[in-house]
Parts: C-alpha cells; structure tokens; sequence
C-alpha cells in the first residue's frame, strides 16, 4: 500500500515542478511604463499637459523601439527581467550591460533614429501662437497689424 501512495507523491511532485515559462518582450513594455509613470511622479513639471504629453509620446516611442529589439535581437531572460523590474533611468540603464556587445549597438542605433524622427516631427510642427503676442509670417517676422486693432 505504501508504494501506490510514494507514486502518487512522486508523480504529482513532478507535475508541480513544471519549469516557469521563459519572459516575454510583453514585459519589457510593462517595465518602461512603469518608468515613466515614476518619472511623471517624480517631475514637477509634470502638472502641466503638455509636458505630461511629451513624455508619454516619448514612453511610446521607447518601447516600441525597445519591444522591437528585443524580439529581433532575442534578448536574454535576465535583460528582460531586469528592463521589466526597472523603476527608473538608472536602472533602466544598468540592464544594457546585460546586452551583446551587437544587441546594445542595435538598441543605440534605434534609439538614435526614434530621437531624429521625434525631432523632425517636433520641427515640422507650427507653433501655437503666444495669447497676446503679435502676429508672424512664415519667416518669423512681425505681420502687419490688422486694420482696426490697437498695433498701429
């Protein structure tokens, strides 16, 4: 009788020692909300919208780039589980070592592109005029006041 019971044991012991699935490039994107969600705590300026805005766009962009380096380049599970724990910059950065020498080349080179696209597209964009500033033409110089206002 004791031999059935021993199986038993043995058999649903090894049923329970089934082996974690390896992480996913999932959880890097959870790790870089994360620290952005720390960053915009941490910063006073991140009252205002339009910089809450800026870095949520820039929170994007990253883990795009960062999600896409890692299915691509097939990351280890411990970079993915450090990116997935980090909190912040700091240690956000202390997961690179964690990279090939080729993997961390191809995270800075896609790093490097995202930061020329976002500043192409913050270029291309027309600023909002300042309430109460003088109108401007395309060059940048002042515009003719309109007939009527008080600029003549």
């Amino acid at each position: 009788m004791r031999f059935p019971t021993a199986l038993l044991f043995v058999v649903l012991g090894a049923a329970g020692c089934k082996k974690a699935p390896p992480p996913s490039c999932d959880q890097v994107a959870k790790g870089l909300d994360a620290v952005v969600q720390n960053q915009l705590k941490s910063s006073p300026m991140a009252a205002s919208e339009h910089v809450k805005g800026i870095v949520l766009s820039a929170g994007a962009r990253m883990k795009a780039v960062m999600t896409t380096r890692c299915a691509q380049d097939k990351w280890s599970s411990e970079m993915i589980t450090c990116v997935a724990a980090a909190t912040d910059n700091q240690s956000m950065s202390a997961c690179k070592a964690k990279l090939s020498a080729d993997q961390a080349q191809k995270l800075d080179e896609a790093r490097k592109e995202m930061a020329r696209a976002a500043a192409q597209t913050r270029d291309a964009e027309p600023l909002a005029p300042v309430s109460g500033a003088a109108p401007q033409n395309a060059d940048g110089s002042a515009a003719p006041a309109a007939p009527g206002s008080a600029a003549h």
